[in-house]
């Protein structure tokens, strides 16, 4: 019997955290990113599809074998070892249907790299699969195979799959949607890897003023000086790091942390004997909203590089 054709999609998977906090207080994503790339695919329309019963569908697809669960074993080897998810099957029944829109290839300009429709699936904490997971273990979720498991899809634009699925009750003809099967492009090492907690540890809440000074000590210069106050609200004394890689959870893409997520640079209260840190500071026009100044980007040696350097043209 021949097999039904099929149209290969980039697929990355990824936590959005290393943790998942069963207490609620940080929202635990599995993140999908998805990226039309076949040389088959040179329609210009957007793709379209239903997450409901697909890899997106997350718990639904544990149970029903398109995604596996792995959990490391507290040996000294650290194997993965499968986790039965059986059960997921006859509690957990198909999500609700959203719909999904991957842009065209034709006409792209730039890396494919760079056109990564990103898909952030929120994992319940009181639902089926968060209680099938053990405080202290790390697990894996991985893709079982190269099916998608999309059952609903085609080129148009969003709203039209949209308005025809809400108008039709779900009773739309099947030639409204691509008979095609969406497949992974390839075999991938992408897995969502995370360690189960019972409660994040939340710092206390630090309020951070700005206030400008004029004529400072009496002065008659007409600088401005720019005051910074720095309020811990909780009743114990804290250490706060002010430059450099931080030690906290941030959240990840399908590749890399999000922008501006992972930032080394020194912030406005590090004490600094020379000058104030500037490079974490942006200036707007409070009449207009414009962006004036914008706080400096890293370069690629990180905190390495001096923030405070003028780096206007000579």
């Amino acid at each position: 019997m021949p097999q039904a054709p099929t149209l290969k999609l980039h697929t990355q998977l990824r936590s959005l955290y290393p943790i998942l906090d069963l207490s609620g207080h940080l929202p635990f994503s599995i993140v999908f990113g998805l990226c039309r790339h076949s040389p088959t695919d040179v329609d210009p329309r957007p793709l379209v599809f239903s997450t409901a019963g697909s890899v997106l569908d997350v718990p639904y697809a544990l149970g029903c074998g398109l995604l596996t669960l792995h959990m490391q074993d507290g040996g000294e080897a650290k194997a993965w070892i499968g986790v039965d998810v059986r059960r997921l099957r006859d509690v957990v029944g198909m999500g609700e249907e959203e719909w999904v829109s991957l842009p065209s290839p034709v006409g792209r300009v730039g890396s494919w790299r760079d056109a990564f429709t990103v898909i952030r699936c929120l994992v319940d904490i009181n639902g089926a699969l968060a209680s099938i997971l053990e405080v202290g273990r790390k697990y894996r979720i991985r893709m079982a195979g190269e099916d998608l498991g999309v059952r609903r899809w085609g080129y148009r634009n969003h709203d039209q799959v949209v308005d025809s699925n809400n108008n039709n009750n779900n009773n739309e003809s099947t030639n409204d949607f691509e008979a095609t099967r969406l497949v992974k492009s390839k075999i991938t090492a992408s897995n969502a890897t995370f360690t189960v907690i019972r409660a994040l540890s939340c710092p206390p809440r630090i309020e951070t003023r700005l206030r400008l000074l004029s004529d400072v000590a009496g002065t008659t210069t007409g600088n401005l000086d720019l005051e910074v106050s720095v309020l811990n609200t909780s009743p114990d004394a804290i250490t706060v790091q002010t430059r450099g890689h931080q030690h906290i959870p941030i959240p990840w893409g399908p590749f890399q942390p999000d922008p501006d997520a992972d930032d080394n640079r020194m912030r406005i209260i590090h004490p600094t004997p020379h000058k104030s840190p500037i490079s974490s500071l942006r200036v707007f026009d409070s009449a207009t909203g414009e962006l004036l100044r914008g706080n400096e980007k890293q370069g690629p040696c990180g905190p390495l590089t001096d923030g405070n350097v003028d780096q206007r043209p000579k």
